[in-house]
């Protein structure tokens, strides 16, 4: 772009020299004609010769020739002012592309967060739709759980009902759609040197559009708004404890999820349902087999529901593994030994 302009200049220096020197010319083709006028009124006079007339002429035409090759020189370098100056205005099209692909090689981040990975290093020649690097989101994390069915069913009963229909009601489960899950709030557990260390988080959305083909379960993202927000669980006694500072990538956690049963359950041992979802009772001394729905089950702990379950108030639940049952058959308490 400098020395564009600075070529202009000598351009503009050259034309107002040849501009001078035009003038110059101009006097001395002047003077040439008034001396050959001169020359031919003498002759005329019969007081000049033919060579001395011719000599003026030749004279007066050297002079035009000059003055008619410094015109040529002047209007060249108008010609090369006006190349010069397109010259200037590519160069200036070209730096400001040149500035434009500065302004695209410099790529900033829409977030701030953590360089998990980069693709390309400084130097390197990176086209349209390359990626770069990959950055995680540091202000908020997703932790990735996997629901088996009978658990994403009572998160789908926490959807809210409206016109006071029944949650557990066929119709209440299609008025929404699944894979949008309502934000259940939730804890995030993970366990180090023997500290757990909680996250409060909700359920986001179930990853995909369906079950998983080779667990059969559902994939589903926990969203933790603030990842280095957490709580200890003091269970160790008050002593020193050490806890990470954020939740982070790669960890393996524990999902707790509570849920409010919009049905009446009854909490059993576990080692009283039966295959089959049956329930050993005793009433009066005699055995009922009766059937149950599981809802849910724990290491130590069956939560059936209540409704149709055919258990009643003052039933005594049998957990001691019997060889042969049938309906009906009298039972009786083993007494527990004395010493």
């Amino acid at each position: 772009m400098l020395q564009a302009q600075e070529e202009i200049n000598a351009v503009t220096v050259d034309g107002k020299n040849a501009e001078a020197l035009i003038r110059l010319a101009e006097e001395d083709w002047q003077l040439q004609k008034n001396q050959l006028q001169r020359m031919q009124s003498l002759f005329q006079r019969k007081t000049a010769n033919e060579t001395e007339v011719e000599t003026a002429m030749r004279q007066e035409l050297t002079a035009r020739n000059s003055l008619q090759t410094l015109r040529n020189q002047l209007s060249t370098f108008a010609q090369q002012q006006k190349t010069r100056q397109a010259t200037k205005a590519l160069f200036a099209a070209q730096l400001k592309r040149a500035e434009t692909d500065v302004q695209r090689c410099i790529v900033k981040s829409p977030l701030e967060g953590r360089i998990v990975d980069d693709s390309v290093e400084e130097g390197d020649y990176a086209k349209s739709g390359d990626v770069l690097v990959n950055i995680s989101d540091g202000s908020r994390m997703e932790v990735k759980c996997q629901l088996r069915g009978e658990e994403l069913a009572w998160i789908w009963l926490q959807q809210p009902q409206a016109g006071g229909t029944s949650s557990d009601s066929p119709e209440s489960l299609t008025s929404f759609d699944p894979v949008d899950l309502p934000p259940v709030p939730c804890e995030i557990a993970f366990l180090f040197e023997g500290v757990e260390t909680i996250w409060d988080g909700h359920i986001s959305r179930l990853e995909g559009t369906g079950i998983d083909r080779d667990t059969r379960t559902f994939p589903c993202r926990i969203l933790v708004g603030e990842p280095t927000r957490s709580r200890v669980n003091d269970s160790v006694g008050g002593r020193a404890t050490i806890s990470p500072p954020a939740l982070l990538s790669g960890m393996f956690v524990a999902v707790r999820i509570p849920i409010e049963s919009p049905v009446s359950l009854l909490q059993l041992p576990i080692e009283a349902v039966r295959p089959g979802g049956q329930i050993w009772v005793k009433r009066d001394d005699i055995l009922h087999i009766v059937e149950v729905s599981l809802v849910h089950s724990e290491e130590r702990i069956a939560l059936v529901r209540a409704s149709g379950s055919g258990l009643q108030t003052g039933d005594r639940v049998v957990v001691s593994p019997l060889p042969v049952v049938k309906e009906g058959m009298p039972l009786q308490e083993a007494k527990e030994p004395t010493e």
